[in-house]
């Protein structure tokens, strides 16, 4: 996978860990603060949105991966000899 695509992996791995450690609790932001003009999303919802994220980067990475093997030519070398 590319660099650029490793380097943002981690990055959402960062925040995955700032989110469980900065949000105390799976109770829905807008009443864990009291405040109904929040959004009702909860800590989970946050973490499953970035791991998503993370998730697609992985799977486009291992496309890409798979697209460059299979441009490149075979010889004849790669397969072994049939008997007979």
């Amino acid at each position: 996978m590319h660099e650029t695509l490793l380097a943002i992996q981690q990055q959402l791995a960062v925040v995955i860990s700032q989110l469980r450690s900065v949000i105390p609790n799976d109770e829905p932001i807008g009443v864990a603060q009291a405040n109904w003009g929040f959004a009702a999303l909860s800590r989970a919802d946050l973490i499953d949105g970035v791991q998503a994220l993370i998730d697609r980067i992985e799977y486009e990475g291992c496309l890409a991966s798979l697209r460059q093997v299979s441009r490149k030519p075979l010889h004849s070398n790669h397969f072994p000899p049939l008997p007979g």
